[in-house]
């Protein structure tokens, strides 16, 4: 994954501060599942969204999001 991240990665970031910060501090928390979706929190908002065919890493491994 970091590979084509790197690779294609068009330099816009969303943190602008370069300190590291506490997920509990922002509040933001995220889980995924390899096949099926995905899902976050974020300072008393939700989000979630499904897999698309394109996100697809690896035609023999399908979805990997841990590697």
């Amino acid at each position: 994954m970091w590979v084509n991240f790197l690779e294609y990665w068009n330099g816009v970031r969303i943190f602008f501060d370069c300190r590291v910060s506490n997920p509990h501090d922002l509040r933001l928390f995220t889980d995924a599942s390899g096949s099926l979706a995905y899902g976050g929190f974020l300072d008393g908002l939700w989000l979630q969204g499904q897999w698309l065919p394109e996100h697809t890493l690896n035609k023999k491994r399908g979805i990997s999001i841990e590697c």
